[in-house]
């Protein structure tokens, strides 16, 4: 199935049943900054850096994805926007770091894994495991291919779960990855956070920003203006 970009004018295939892009993949790549240039790392279908193209948040761009069939639906993806000339998607696991790509990026963005491997119960799917529990990676793994990439002072987005919170924010620390930048984001006002975004930079100095909390749905069971506007709607 081929689906519009929203806000963009770039289109995305997806295998709704095996793998597409949702909520936490508009907000993330509408949070993140802009830059010359951005690395995804584990870019699925390429979903984030096709969107900050179109959004014209960067020039060029280059997606790691080590499974090989959603790696595919990346490579038609760039095809399909004729855009090879701006996004190159490399197959591949972004722990074995590429040395001559070695400080030579503006932003890092990421919409990793959320569950620890080995808590709660995986699903059957093969793509749905790796792409929601860290099967491949950990958080650390993903951190320190970040800050490899980054220029210094570059920015590092990504999405996670709220209560892994404190241990993200130590990883990012440990490495010289400082946290600048919140947003949480809740199903409803009557409900608890269940997204987290989070901008880290690279050498950056301490100073840590909660922007207003977002939510998806309002009273009435439809989505709010706020969550509208990330959509360009």
């Amino acid at each position: 199935m081929i689906d519009y970009i929203p806000n963009t004018r770039l289109s995305i295939k997806q295998d709704r049943e095996k793998f597409s892009f949702g909520v936490d993949s508009i907000l993330l790549s509408s949070f993140a900054g802009s830059g010359k240039n951005a690395i995804d790392l584990g870019a699925g279908n390429g979903i984030l850096i096709l969107r900050m193209l179109g959004l014209g948040k960067i020039e060029n761009g280059l997606g790691i994805e080590i499974q090989e069939e959603v790696f595919k639906l990346f490579e038609e993806n760039v095809k399909l926007n004729n855009i090879e000339d701006k996004i190159k998607a490399v197959r591949g696991d972004y722990k074995f770091l590429m040395e001559d790509l070695k400080g030579t990026f503006d932003i890092a963005i990421s919409n990793p894994p959320y569950v620890k491997k080995g808590n709660g119960i995986p699903p059957n799917n093969e793509n749905d495991k790796r792409s929601r529990y860290e099967i491949d990676m950990t958080f650390e793994d993903l951190a320190k291919a970040a800050k490899h990439y980054l220029k210094d002072g570059g920015g590092f987005f990504f999405s996670h779960k709220p209560e892994r919170l404190a241990e993200l924010f130590y990883s990012l620390k440990e490495i010289s990855l400082e946290p600048k930048r919140v947003r949480l984001v809740q199903p409803n006002n009557k409900k608890a956070p269940n997204i987290v975004l989070v901008e880290a930079r690279k050498g950056g100095k301490e100073g840590l920003v909660f922007l207003p909390t977002l939510s998806v749905y309002g009273e009435d069971g439809k989505y709010t203006k706020d969550l509208l506007k990330e959509y360009g709607m």
